[in-house]
């Protein structure tokens, strides 16, 4: 179900990271640690969101598919480097 939803990508946050790592796989998307080490979680998240604003060379032609009514969230986005924020 994952893999054939159109334009998904699922980030999981787990300890247990084996189990979740062929879902997240499946769409493009990464398994991240699961840790009480708040500057980890941190850049993990922007590490989510910089993917979502400035895009990855795999995922821009993955969008490139005709759309159904799903659009990425990259779509339209911009980014802008002096105050480092996706908007």
């Amino acid at each position: 179900a994952l893999s054939s939803t159109p334009n998904l990508t699922t980030y999981v946050f787990a300890q247990g990271s084996l189990s979740w790592g062929p879902y997240a796989y499946a769409t493009g998307g990464q398994v991240f640690r699961l840790t009480s080490n708040q500057q980890q979680i941190y850049n993990d998240l922007m590490s989510i969101l910089d993917e979502i604003c400035l895009g990855s060379g795999g995922s821009q032609t993955r969008y490139q598919r005709s759309y159904s009514g799903f659009l990425p969230a990259s779509y339209g986005s911009q980014y802008d480097y002096k105050l480092g924020l996706c908007f």
